[in-house]
């Protein structure tokens, strides 16, 4: 009698099977759960082909300055559709802009130089003989870097 009213209770067509949900439950479950990966994943490779396609990377500024000058310069005469008068009269403008960016940098770069020496004099009393060695070269790593790029701005 007590298997009659488990038979009662499930759908047409379903099958019991021990101690887990009628087989046409489990069916739906996995198509539901399959149905979801599917559109996951559809929009995952929509979203990927769409974003390399379309998506512009981040622009980067050119390490010579020339070239970034020009690259600037070239944007506003294409975007704002500059007359050879308005380019010729733009150029010294955008150039006198550059050079105090530029000068603004160097005492930067001098600054944070300062900085670094005096944060290295204090940690000097911290390490060991090994460990300062390493940071010395480090140091000096850090240096050459900073000077190879204050000339380059030059």
């Amino acid at each position: 009698m007590e298997n009659n009213a488990k038979s009662d209770s499930l759908a047409d067509g379903a099958v019991e099977t021990a101690g887990a949900m009628p087989v046409e439950n489990n069916a739906k479950a996995k198509k539901i759960w399959g149905a979801f990966v599917l559109i996951f994943l559809s929009g995952l490779l929509l979203g990927g082909v769409t974003g390399f396609y379309i998506g512009k990377p981040p622009a980067r500024r050119n390490s010579n300055s020339q070239s970034f000058r020009q690259h600037v310069f070239d944007n506003f005469v294409t975007e704002l559709k500059l007359t050879p008068e308005q380019q010729q009269k733009m150029r010294p403008v955008l150039d006198k802009g550059f050079d105090r960016i530029q000068d603004f940098r160097r005492k930067r770069t001098g600054e944070y130089i300062e900085i670094m020496s005096g944060n290295y004099d204090d940690l000097k009393i911290l390490l060991t003989p090994e460990q300062l060695k390493k940071l010395e070269e480090m140091r000096q790593k850090e240096l050459i870097r900073l000077q190879k790029r204050m000339q380059e701005k030059l």
